[in-house]
């Protein structure tokens, strides 16, 4: 669960409503860190890439599928 996600030393948390998923095959799942960065996984959470930018503090994230 941490292929792609920030290593030990880096020092940042999620909120309660800072994380969600997609419905998808395979499930999807999103989270924003209090850093302000948004991390995804598209295979239930094997692996991760950080999403381009940097927000303000992530408090809550809400997946919409068009």
């Amino acid at each position: 669960m941490t292929n792609g996600l920030p290593g030990p030393n880096d020092y940042q948390s999620t909120y309660r409503e800072g994380l969600d998923t997609d419905g998808l095959d395979p499930e999807g799942v999103y989270v924003g860190t209090s850093n302000g960065a948004v991390y995804a996984s598209a295979d239930r959470g094997d692996s991760w890439q950080r999403l381009p930018g940097t927000l303000p503090p992530v408090v809550s994230v809400n997946v919409v599928v068009l």
